[in-house]
C-alpha cells in the first residue's frame, strides 16, 4: 500500500464499477492524482503521478495484434515497473490532454511513429528531476523542477 499522503485512494464503488469495463481504457483521476488503466475486463492498475520517474513514447512490433506503427506511452515507475498504454485504448487522447500540465512534452508522443516497418523508436518525453513535483491538491507544486530530456 502506498503510504504517500498525496495519493488519495479512489472510492470503492467507483473502482468496482470500473472493473467491469469491457474494452481497454485509460483515464486520469484528478481527485486521486492517479492514472487508472483497464487493460481488460476485471483487471485494473492505478499509478499515482508522483511515483512516475520517466515518460517515454515508443513502438512495439513483437506483440500479437499490434501493428508496427502503434505507439505506446511508457510510464516508468519508482522501483523499476513500467505501465505501457497503447494509443489504441479508449480515451488515450483525453489522457494525453489531461497529463499535459504535468508532462509538457507528452503532446509530442507521435514522434515515436517509425518511418518504416520493423524499426523500433523511442522518444523520451519527460524525466523527473526532483522528488516532489506535486503539492497536496495533486497540482504541479510551485517551484517544482520538471525535467525534460531535451534540456
Amino acid at each position: 500500500m502506498d503510504m504517500n499522503p498525496l495519493h488519495i485512494g479512489r472510492p470503492l464503488l467507483r473502482r468496482l464499477c470500473a472493473r467491469f469495463t469491457a474494452d481497454a481504457a485509460v483515464h486520469y483521476d484528478r481527485t486521486a492524482g492517479t492514472i487508472v488503466f483497464h487493460p481488460e475486463r476485471f483487471r485494473m492498475r492505478e499509478v499515482p503521478l508522483d511515483s512516475i520517474v520517466r515518460v517515454e513514447a515508443g513502438n512495439r512490433d513483437d506483440l500479437p495484434d499490434v501493428s508496427w506503427e502503434t505507439v505506446f506511452l511508457f510510464f516508468h515507475i519508482e522501483g523499476g515497473e513500467v505501465l505501457a498504454v497503447s494509443e489504441r485504448v479508449i480515451a488515450f487522447a483525453a489522457l494525453v490532454s489531461d497529463l499535459k500540465p504535468f508532462f509538457p512534452r507528452i503532446m509530442e508522443w507521435q514522434q515515436a511513429v517509425p518511418s518504416v516497418q520493423f524499426h523500433l523508436t523511442s522518444v523520451d518525453l519527460w524525466t523527473r528531476v526532483n522528488s516532489a513535483p506535486f503539492d497536496e491538491s495533486g497540482d504541479v507544486a510551485s517551484g517544482a523542477d520538471w525535467g525534460n530530456s531535451d534540456q
